[in-house]
């Protein structure tokens, strides 16, 4: 295989024609894509064949002649090539993974795998490369002068063209290294590439001997160099010498060991590509070489990037090693060029490829050629590769990337400050002048910013790019800025347009760009959560030499970093504040040293160069000025050098004087830095200073452009002569310094931009990099948090831009993914002002919080039919402009549903937020645009009844005088008609109900009803903010009579909301939370009382269903609620003018209370709760009647025992008394008082609440009467409207009929209770007469009372239930069983009114019976009024028959029968009908002829045996007492009953 490369590669043919000849050159590239892809070729390939074959793909690639087909026939074999070897490096650096895990103790002498190389190959690289550092650059391709001689060694006049692939330029055998050529043209255009593997003998010897241990493979490379260059020149046609030369090169390859190629060859192929981009070398300004180089780069680096920083970590491992263990450790070949390869790489192809950005015309005052856009596009694919496989080696390095591609983008760009976007302000009238004064035409091109742009992002792509850059850079007190924020702020600011003077060169796809980036941003952080933590790594190198930093280590050099930039800026204001500051940030100690002030003059960014020349050479700062200059290293430097690295750091100032002390200082500095060291062209320290300052004076005078005549080197070294001690200095050491000063002049390299401004950056960069650790990645979690706040703003508010002006779905995609990442990693690290500024952005962009104007119909909802099913919605009337416009805006739909969506999963982290749902949801309420089941609650009188909404009396407005006249003001007043509210009062369009067809099939799409569900879920503060939000949306703010300013580019106008007010101002804040600020109550516009929002009721319904879903932390909502509806109730804002309002907050409160009956630990809540709405003003208990009793009996059903446990019981019952009138509540407040007067255990029934309940009762049947008065009252009224089929009249006989029904029930109820009151009497052992003052007399008088109701069949029911009650066992065995007297006997004579019953007669009998006789009770019923009398005469004398036994013992028995007699006198007399004096007349005779036959007439008892009856006392004269008082009022009755002369006993 080696033969066959060597012959292919070298060989020669007589040329014919073109196209022939480049057939056979195809098949030569073919044959080396073939044998080099091979498995045979893969392993029988040594370095040099493979050399061999890359200089023949490069001649073929670099003819001038040949034909493109070929050219690129020879790049893809260059191809190839690469991908060959770099493949083959991952190959070989795995192995060495492996052996090193193995811990191999092979030494590399005697390692005999595939990987180790030949040792000449090795010495070859590695001499080639110390010469480079040396400064002896060796050209790979070089331009041939060949000074007319032919190439080819024939004469082209004198015989045919002899084509040669590989040909010898020296046939007289000099050492010079073999030259291949291929196929030139001319001499003038000879392309040549040098062989570096092959190195004659006078090479070797003429190479200057290499330090730490590199001789003895030098020495080997020697002894073969003979065989190698014998053996790789082959002649010019066939001969004896060649087929010799040949035998002993197999000879000697046969005592060689053949290793397969690797390292020597894959480091020459790099060194190769790197001397190509070298922009110094002449010989290649064609940039199709560059792009040729730029391609195999790119190839390569992608191809084993990884393994090649791998190599270049290699290489720093083993120069970490040496620094550890001295130069005398023994470095392997291996290792050797593992450190070749860090230098070509690190040092040499970076620098390289950033000096070709840096020399790119890329604006448009120069703009670019499409070679140049090629060249840029192509350095920045290999740059963006190289980056990111090998970074953790380049740390500054891609620190200067990415700052020149934001510097370069940035350049010439008047762009809005980010943070003024989010805070929703502008940027002042200066500012933007000042920015558009430094702004021009002098920007990027936009081809090149878009490629830029796509560079930023495909870094962004990077793994672990952000985490790398906040640890590495952000958290690196070595790096001046803070390149992660840096990043993020320009991707933010570039995702907006920008104010550049002559129109925008930020167009749509560059904001696309930007907005990959953040999203790659979003996606790295929300990755990087907890649980996906890995190590901080660097990669080559072990991790037990970096202390891996943790969050709160980076916090603190960010905040020294941010404190050392604003000391740097009061420093250069004022030196004296700066020092002070520092001081006060423990920065500097106090007092400062001058150690330390010079430390921070020197080592920190942003302080004025020209003020620290000034400061340092004041006077009385000598101490610092002499520190300062110890801080360099002057060592081994001419004195122009150390000048020159004094002179970078500041600028001198412009007193003689302070140039002299800085001078003469650095002079004292130079010397005894030079004194230890060799060099002795300095005497002494006068000498330093003079010479000093003649290279001040030469520098000014080379570069002054005023200067004419400028010194020349004799008039330098005339200029110091004698100036050494007294001698003169040496010339060519004064010669050296003129060529120095004058091919570089000293000058602040900060200041100036091109190559001298790169030079310089390059340099500070490589001394950054000899102390810095290398980059390490750290794609850590545990970052992510710090990483999310100091970007949050920025690109939440570029995310949001991108939302708002997205042109295509993909762009609102990933606004939409942004904003759910922005969320998600916000509520992982409770965030809460991110989530905040998230869900208000949304808001805005809905559109749903623009003000309704007028609002739609209410529309009614049936059971059947809701809003949440758009198929079941009803067509409006007319259609909804504010619904309309929404269904329209596809996005604000998509808003609105993420608003939800977020709130719903990220609740916990939302605070001002929830203001802007909680008002969007009102909004919804008032268009009736929200689910059915948030539209409807279920009140205590019927299921799924609509909450109302608050009705605003529209004042009308003043009618204003016509003005005017004429023809012309007719015709205006014609142009007008049709106009105003007739338009919308037309139906609406298929279009618009389509419109809100889809906004209601959005609002179904947000889940609206699960958001409140799931507050179940919520923390308790995100729980109480909540609640404290929804509240204050009950008020309405008064309207400002100022209009607020405008609040920035991108705010929806119109639409700040209560909360934005509210953080504007205090006051505002006040009048929006009324609990926090009772005395300043919110004034509705126009008013002088609290005014509430439209949207209260719908309010106060979901405070309640929140309080229900949190039943398990009543303590904590419970609060809230109870507040709301307490001050609704109290009537304290305007809720007098809203009596369902009223309702509503009556049964949320009474739902509450049926929820927390049973909670023991609430029970004082709910008392606090009974207290109020027992404390309920009369005006308010009129309206929420209805609902208070259907409530309060759903609360005693749940629970009767509460009442009884309530201390205030008797409110209770007074609460229920009060509402016995209304007509709708009475049926409720009645069954709540026959369950409270049941005889259930639970019944609050007791001895102290008898009588309460007895008047409980009583207010009903009470009640009903005045009911069936008014009812009565209306039949048969003048004004025609007491018709008896009028509605209103059969309405209020319903009523009638319906209360009296009550009444009936609560005198049954009344009656039961004389059963309970045995049990109550002996439960509370009280005394007789307590029983009858506090049982019976309440109950029987209340029963007497309403023997005189206007109801007929209530006077009824209520005599028969008295009779009965008064004939009871219940009465005679609790009050009148007769009391014993001393001796145990029963008197038969007793003063008490109890034991005979008269108290009956006295308290309730003739009380009724005088009641009956007025005329304003007959006048109540007169036709039903005299059956009563009638009815209760008779009552009282069969009471008096019944308790005749009882009465016969009491002591003043006629008194009581005397008053009897007149009763019944004054009822025969009372007038009226006849029928009611006949009855009563009748029911005296019956009583006067019971009494007669029972002797009670009687004046002298009879004989014990003959008594029967009651035996009436001997005192009692019954008889006279009786006609005495009828025969004045009925003479001939006596007659008429006792028609003998006795009486019968």
């Amino acid at each position: 295989m080696s033969v066959l490369t060597h012959t292919v590669s070298n060989c020669k043919f007589e040329a014919t024609d073109p196209s022939s000849d480049e057939v056979v050159l195809t098949r030569i590239l073919r044959l080396i894509r073939v044998t080099v892809m091979s498995e045979v070729g893969q392993k029988t390939l040594d370095d040099k064949a493979i050399c061999e074959m890359v200089e023949t793909a490069f001649g073929m690639c670099f003819q001038g002649r040949v034909s493109e087909l070929l050219k690129k026939s020879a790049e893809q074999t260059l191809v190839i090539l690469v991908q060959v070897l770099f493949e083959r490096l991952t190959q070989i650096l795995k192995v060495k993974e492996h052996n090193d895990r193995l811990k191999s103790a092979v030494t590399a002498n005697n390692e005999t795998s595939s990987t180790v190389p030949s040792s000449h190959a090795a010495a070859s690289i590695i001499r080639s490369l110390k010469s480079r550092q040396k400064g002896d650059l060796e050209t790979v391709f070089a331009s041939s002068t060949n000074k007319g001689t032919e190439v080819n060694g024939t004469d082209s006049s004198n015989g045919p063209v002899v084509i040669s692939i590989a040909d010898s330029l020296s046939s007289s055998g000099n050492n010079e290294p073999e030259m291949i050529s291929v196929g030139h043209d001319d001499a003038s255009s000879d392309l040549e590439i040098k062989l570096d593997l092959d190195l004659n003998q006078q090479q070797l010897e003429q190479q200057p001997k290499v330090q730490f241990q590199e001789q003895p493979l030098l020495e080997a490379a020697e002894k073969n160099s003979d065989d190698v260059v014998k053996s790789s020149i082959p002649s010019a046609a066939p001969s004896q010498e060649t087929e010799e030369q040949h035998n002993n090169q197999k000879e000697q390859s046969s005592h060689r060991a053949f290793a397969p190629f690797g390292l020597p060859a894959i480091l020459e192929l790099v060194r190769v590509l790197v001397t190509l981009m070298d922009p110094r070398n002449r010989s290649h300004t064609d940039s199709t070489h560059r792009f040729i180089a730029l391609t195999l780069l790119n190839v390569g680096v992608e191809v084993g990037g990884r393994s090649l920083g791998k190599w270049i970590g290699w290489g720093y491992e083993v120069e970490a090693e040496k620094a550890t263990r001295g130069t005398d450790v023994a470095v392997s070949d291996e290792e050797k060029m593992a450190v070749a390869c860090k230098e070509l790489v690190v040092n040499e192809l970076v620098k390289f490829l950033f000096q070709f950005l840096q020399n790119t015309n890329m604006t448009y005052n120069s703009p670019p050629s499409s070679n140049n856009m090629t060249l840029l596009s192509m350095t920045l694919r290999v740059l963006t590769a190289l980056f990111q496989t090998s970074r953790h080696f380049l740390k500054f390095q891609f620190e200067y990337f990415l700052n020149w591609i934001m510097s370069k983008v940035d350049a010439g760009v008047v762009s809005w400050d980010v943070t003024d976007i989010q805070n929703n302000t502008t940027s002042t009238p200066e500012q933007v002048n000042a920015q558009q004064n430094v702004a021009g035409r002098n920007v990027l091109v936009a081809e090149a910013r878009e490629l830029l742009l796509e560079t930023m992002v495909q870094c962004c792509r990077i793994p672990g790019f952000f985490t790398e850059l906040w640890v590495n850079f952000d958290g690196d007190g070595q790096c001046q800025g803070n390149l992660y924020e840096e990043v993020v702020r320009f991707l933010s600011k570039h995702t907006f347009p920008d104010a550049t003077p002559g129109g925008p060169v930020t167009m749509i796809n560059h904001q696309v760009q930007c907005v990959d980036g953040l999203m790659l941003l979003l996606k790295h952080l929300s990755e990087r959560k907890s649980g996906m933590e890995i190590g901080v790594t660097a990669m080559g190198l072990p991790e037990s030499l970096y202390h891996e930093p943790s969050p709160e280590e980076l916090l603190a050099v960010k905040r020294r970093k941010k404190l050392l930039a604003q000391g740097a800026e009061r420093f250069n204001s004022s030196p004296k504040a700066g020092i002070k500051f520092l001081q006060e940030q423990e920065l500097l100690p106090t007092p400062a040293d001058p150690h330390s002030i010079a430390v921070f003059l020197k080592t920190t960014p942003g302080v004025n160069k020209k003020l620290i020349g000034e400061y340092i050479a004041k006077r009385g700062n000598e101490d610092i000025l002499k520190t300062f200059i110890k801080l360099y290293n002057f060592k081994g430097k001419r004195l122009d050098e150390g000048l020159r690295l004094l002179l970078e750091s500041f600028r001198l100032p412009g007193e003689a004087q302070l140039i002299e002390r800085v001078v003469e200082n650095f002079a004292e500095g130079y010397f005894q830095a030079m004194e230890d060291t060799q060099d002795h062209h300095i005497a002494d320290q006068s000498a330093g200073f003079v010479l000093a300052f003649s290279i001040i004076l030469l520098n000014t005078d080379q570069h002054n452009p005023q200067v004419r005549r400028r010194m020349t080197p004799e008039d330098f070294q005339r200029n110091n002569r004698g100036c050494n001690n007294g001698k003169d200095f040496d010339p060519e050491y004064l010669r050296a310094i003129y060529d120095a000063i004058k091919h570089n002049e000293i000058v602040m390299p900060e200041e100036h931009e091109g190559d001298l401004g790169f030079s310089y950056a390059w340099k500070e960069l490589l001394k950054k990099s000899e102390t810095a650790n290398p980059l390490m990645s750290c794609p850590r979690g545990s970052f992510s948090k710090d990483m999310f706040q100091a970007i949050s703003v920025s690109t939440i508010a570029a995310i949001s831009y991108a939302f708002d002006s997205s042109e295509d779905s993909l762009t609102l995609q990933k606004a939409i993914v942004g904003l759910h990442r922005c969320a998600s990693i916000a509520s992982l690290y409770q965030i809460t002002d991110v989530l905040d500024s998230i869900v208000i952005s949304l808001s805005k962009t809905t559109g749903l919080l623009k003000d309704h104007g007028k609002l739609p119909a209410e529309r009614k909802l049936d059971d059947s039919l809701g809003v949440s099913s758009p198929n079941n919605r009803p067509d409006p009337v007319r259609a909804d402009p504010w619904a309309v416009d929404f269904g329209r805006n596809y996005k604000s739909q998509v808003a609105c549903v993420l608003m939800f969506n977020l709130a719903s999963e990220y609740g916990n982290s939302l605070r001002l937020g929830w203001k802007n749902i909680v008002d969007i949801l009102g909004n919804l309420f008032l268009h009736s645009l929200l689910p059915s089941n948030m539209l409807t609650a279920d009140n205590f009188i019927r299921r799924g009844a609509q909450i109302p909404r608050l009705l605003v009396k529209e004042k009308e407005a003043p009618q204003k005088e016509p003005v005017g006249g004429g023809l012309f003001f007719s015709l205006a007043q014609l142009l007008n008609l049709g106009g105003g509210d007739d338009v919308a009062d037309l139906p609406p369009t298929a279009e618009e109900l389509d419109a809100e067809q889809s906004t209601i099939s959005c609002i179904t799409c947000c889940r609206i009803e699960e958001l409140f569900l799931e507050t179940r879920f919520l923390e308790e503060s995100s729980l109480q903010h909540l609640l404290a939000i929804i509240t204050q949306a009950c008020y309405v703010l008064p309207k400002l009579t100022h209009r607020p300013s405008q609040s920035g580019l991108f705010q929806n106008g119109g639409n700040e909301t209560n909360a934005e007010v509210a953080a504007k101002s205090p006051e505002n804040a006040k009048l929006l939370n009324p609990a926090e600020s009772p005395s300043t109550p919110v004034v509705a516009a126009g008013a002088n009382k609290p005014a509430y929002s439209l949207s209260v009721a719908f309010y106060v319904e979901l405070i309640v269903n929140i309080t229900f879903h949190n039943r398990d932390r009543l303590k904590v909502v419970w609060p809230v609620a109870f507040e709301l509806i307490s001050k609704i109730l109290s009537g304290d804002v305007s809720g007098l003018e809203h009596p369902p309002l009223l309702e509503r907050a009556v049964v949320g409160l009474l739902r509450l209370l049926i929820r927390m009956v049973h909670k023991d630990d609430m029970l004082p809540q709910v008392f606090q709760s009974l207290d109020m709405l027992t404390s309920l003003p009369v005006e308010v208990l009129n309206i929420v009647a209805e609902q208070l009793m259907a409530g309060l009996l759903q609360v005693i059903k749940t629970d009767p025992s509460l009442i009884l446990r309530y201390p205030r019981w008797d409110a209770v019952l007074h609460l229920l008394s009060g509402t016995a009138m209304h007509p709708e509540a009475s049926r409720f407040s009645l069954e709540a008082a026959c369950i409270l007067v049941s005889s259930d255990t639970n019944s609050p029934l007791t001895a102290e609440s008898f009588g309460d309940c007895v008047d409980l009762l009583l207010s009903f049947v009470t009640s009903a009467g005045g009911i069936v008065l008014n009812s009565t009252a209306q039949v048969g009224s003048p004004d025609g409207r007491g018709s008896v089929t009028s509605p209103r009249v059969v309405q209020k006989n319903l009523n009638a009929q319906a209360a009296t029904e009550r009444a009936l029930k609560a005198l049954d109820k009344l009656f039961s209770l004389s059963s309970k009151i045995p049990a109550l009497v002996s439960k509370a052992g009280i005394g007789r007469e307590r029983i009858w003052f506090e049982f019976w007399l309440p109950l029987l008088s209340g029963l007497a009372q309403q023997c005189y109701n206007p109801g007929r069949e209530i006077r009824q029911h209520s005599l028969t239930l008295l009779q009965r009650s008064l004939l009871s066992s219940e009465v005679e065995s609790t009050v009148m069983v007769p009391k014993p007297n001393a001796s145990g006997g029963i008197d038969d004579i007793t003063s008490s009114t109890l034991e005979t019953g008269v108290d009956v007669f006295e308290n309730v009998l003739f009380p009724l019976l005088e009641e009956l006789l007025k005329p304003e009770i007959r006048r109540l019923d007169a036709s039903g009024m005299d059956e009563t009398r009638m009815r209760v005469a008779a009552l009282l004398c069969k009471i008096f028959l019944q308790y005749l036994n009882r009465l016969a013992r009491f002591k003043d028995l006629p008194v009581l029968w005397i008053k009897v007699l007149d009763c019944m006198n004054r009822y025969v007399n009372a007038g009226g009908s006849e029928f009611v004096s006949e009855g009563v007349l009748e029911s005296l005779k019956n009583m006067l002829l019971v009494m007669s036959t029972q002797r009670i007439f009687q004046p002298n008892p009879p004989a014990p045996q003959e008594a029967e009856g009651p035996q009436v006392s001997q005192h009692h004269n019954l008889w006279e007492i009786t006609w005495q008082h009828i025969d004045k009022v009925y003479p001939g009755l006596r007659q008429e009953l006792f028609s003998g002369s006795d009486v019968k006993v």
